[in-house]
């Protein structure tokens, strides 16, 4: 496990969701992401080191990967559906940021928004080429199956104001496995 976190990062605990928007564009998520900060700093606390992957076996499967992620994509849009708003269509560039978001936490045995460089799902989107006018991420850990964590994100006001943003239309999704337990990314975004 890498030792030097930046950061928010910190090793994942069973049942952990977390999203992010980019607060540079949109002020309210600002003072959503202050308050969110706050208390990651108290979710900084120790963690039972029977939720921390140690000695991981990290597999992605690309078969598995793409059934999971086609699976997690379809179950976010089904929630669309039963609010009324339109889906969100796949964007294989924006699968390929959540697989590496998902393979890097999993390799690396943390749960954050932050990568090893402290940058955030805006910067890797940008880094990727695409030019998108907004773009947010969600991310669990320890959900066994897409629908589990497409449920647990809609219980939660963060994730679900993520999932059901009419302000996006492209959706990327992504699932690694380190140590038996699933760490899954959906990049949302519109493109400009």
């Amino acid at each position: 496990m890498r030792q030097n976190r930046t950061r928010a990062q910190r090793p994942p605990r069973q049942g952990d969701v977390q999203t992010a928007r980019d607060p540079a564009r949109d002020p309210v998520s600002g003072l959503l992401l202050l308050g969110a900060l706050l208390l990651l700093l108290l979710a900084a606390l120790p963690v039972a080191a029977s939720s921390v992957p140690t000695g991981l076996r990290f597999t992605v499967d690309p078969a598995a990967q793409g059934q999971s992620s086609a699976s997690l994509a379809g179950e976010v849009n089904e929630m669309r559906r039963q609010q009324g708003l339109p889906l969100l269509r796949s964007l294989s560039e924006l699968d390929r940021i959540a697989a590496a978001r998902a393979a890097d936490m999993a390799r690396n045995g943390y749960f954050s928004h932050y990568d090893g460089r402290g940058e955030t799902v805006v910067k890797r989107v940008r880094e990727s080429g695409l030019s998108a006018c907004r773009t947010s991420e969600t991310i669990a850990f320890g959900q066994d199956t897409p629908r589990q964590t497409a449920i647990e994100w809609m219980r939660s006001p963060g994730h679900r104001t993520a999932m059901l943003d009419t302000r996006v239309d492209h959706i990327g999704t992504a699932r690694a496995v380190a140590q038996g337990r699933a760490y899954w990314v959906a990049v949302f975004a519109r493109l400009c």
